[in-house]
């Protein structure tokens, strides 16, 4: 009885151990998505102030010149100098956005990817609130998480999955937010992530959800699509999080 007992002191302890291991691990992950995010969200501010304004003063200048000009082919020059800007300041906003779009901070998840999926002009969207109005709010890591997934899934439904379509659906019960994200695509051979090999972005997804004491579920296999599920707690009680693979 003496050994027995102290087996399962020994297995407890082991345990104890390595639950501590998890939290740490999970502590840690929210630790650096927070501080990569804050970073992001300073570049992207000084890019849409600063940069912007810079771009907008460049072109007011050149505007106030042409009109002061009467030589054609100096207006012509101008003139392209100007759409070059504006170019420019096309690839500023766009990289702000991508950076960190401020609709997020502002204005919460449901309006951030109702925009963000309306800008997809390269394939068709659908987006989906149940249980959700535009002003409900959640918290920061939150709302970044589920964000930063969509816009991870989507980029990698442009590059690889040759799809037509994708859905995301965003839905709320009493205790967790529940993120949906299908595509009608070639699909792929989740072994690869079973064998340690993730690409597209699956295993960023997953650190996200891991931080946030989540759950991720993937189904997918070759020419059936993919299908992603994230399960969010949205009260602060500590869940256990993971990653589910299936095929379809």
């Amino acid at each position: 009885m003496r050994e027995v007992r102290g087996d399962l002191v020994s297995v407890n302890e082991s345990e104890e151990h390595y639950r501590e291991l998890f939290e740490n691990s999970r502590a840690y992950s929210r630790r650096l998505i927070e501080a990569q995010e804050a970073e992001r969200r300073r570049i992207s501010r000084e890019l849409h102030d600063q940069v912007g304004q810079i771009l907008t003063a460049v072109k007011m200048n050149l505007h106030s010149l042409w009109e002061k000009c009467d030589a054609p082919e100096i207006q012509a020059s101008i003139q392209d100098n100007m759409e070059v800007i504006d170019e420019a300041m096309d690839q500023v906003r766009d990289l702000s956005v991508d950076l960190r779009p401020l609709l997020l901070d502002d204005f919460g998840l449901v309006v951030a990817l109702r925009w963000y999926l309306d800008r997809q002009s390269s394939i068709a969207t659908e987006f989906n609130a149940h249980g959700l109005c535009e002003d409900d709010r959640f918290s920061t890591e939150l709302e970044t998480a589920c964000f930063r997934i969509v816009q991870e899934a989507v980029t990698n439904v442009l590059r690889h999955a040759k799809a037509n379509q994708i859905v995301v659906t965003l839905e709320r019960s009493e205790s967790n937010l529940m993120l949906l994200i299908s595509d009608d695509g070639v699909g792929f051979d989740l072994s690869m992530l079973r064998n340690g090999a993730a690409t597209l972005g699956l295993r960023g997804m997953e650190e996200r959800v891991h931080a946030l004491g989540g759950l991720l579920t993937i189904e997918s296999s070759p020419s059936l699509g993919t299908k992603i599920c994230v399960r969010f707690p949205i009260c602060c009680a500590q869940r256990s999080s993971g990653i589910d693979l299936a095929y379809c």
